[in-house]
């Protein structure tokens, strides 16, 4: 599969932050919707706008290496219907 796709990875509570460094570290497209908002002390914070949720574009075999060889902290989600990697469409 030569083809560039959206996926979406399921990452633990808090760390989505950390994942996209990770992507953008390895030079992958990616989005994580973010928010900024007041913090604990009145201070601007960046918080993820959907917790636990990454979506990068890349292709299968770029994407499984991510987890698989270079030890990206998340899951992807499957699609019941098809049991393939769940893909975003690009619109």
């Amino acid at each position: 599969m030569d083809e560039r796709h959206w996926y979406v990875a399921r990452t633990r509570h808090g760390a989505e932050l950390g994942v996209r460094d990770r992507l953008e570290a390895f030079g992958v497209e990616h989005f994580v919707p973010t928010a900024k908002t007041k913090g604990w002390r009145g201070k601007m914070v960046e918080r993820p706008a959907i917790n636990c949720l990454v979506f990068l574009r890349a292709t299968q075999d770029e994407a499984l290496a991510l987890i698989h060889e270079r030890g990206l902290k998340a899951n992807y989600l499957f699609d019941c219907a098809t049991k393939h990697l769940m893909v975003v469409p690009d619109r």
